[in-house]
């Protein structure tokens, strides 16, 4: 009888694992400009969202070419940075861009630059390459 009980429960956990894994993929995201190896204070949810505004737009416009870029700034924390793209290369069957971003923000000695490869997924969703 005790095994009846169980695996109600045991399915609902499993249901609910189910759920939560197809949540996580987008917040499982590689962020990399908001870790402890920038040069001061990480950066505020705020200047993320404007930071992968920028980026987005800058993946998701069309036959987009070395040397295009965007800049983001964020009047409210002061950090502000510029994504350029630095070339456009063909990883399989995906056409990926590979993204050269500085960074700054008032309480860092020097800016951080990333250069990061960003692939759109099969949702066609913009992902930094692992």
């Amino acid at each position: 009888m005790r095994v009846a009980v169980r695996a109600p429960r045991l399915a609902l956990l499993a249901l609910a694992g189910v759920f939560v894994a197809g949540i996580l993929p987008a917040a499982a995201q590689i962020n990399p400009f908001n870790n402890s190896n920038a040069p001061g204070k990480p950066l505020q949810q705020s200047d993320m969202t404007q930071l992968f505004a920028s980026v987005d737009k800058l993946n998701k416009a069309p036959n987009v070419k070395p040397g295009a870029q965007e800049t983001w700034s964020n009047s409210a924390t002061g950090a502000h940075g510029t994504s350029k793209v630095t070339s456009v290369r063909k990883i399989g069957s995906t056409t990926c861009h590979v993204i050269h971003h500085e960074i700054e923000a008032p309480s860092w000695a020097k800016p951080a630059v990333y250069n990061l490869t960003w692939c759109p997924d099969a949702k066609g969703e913009w992902k930094i390459r692992q």
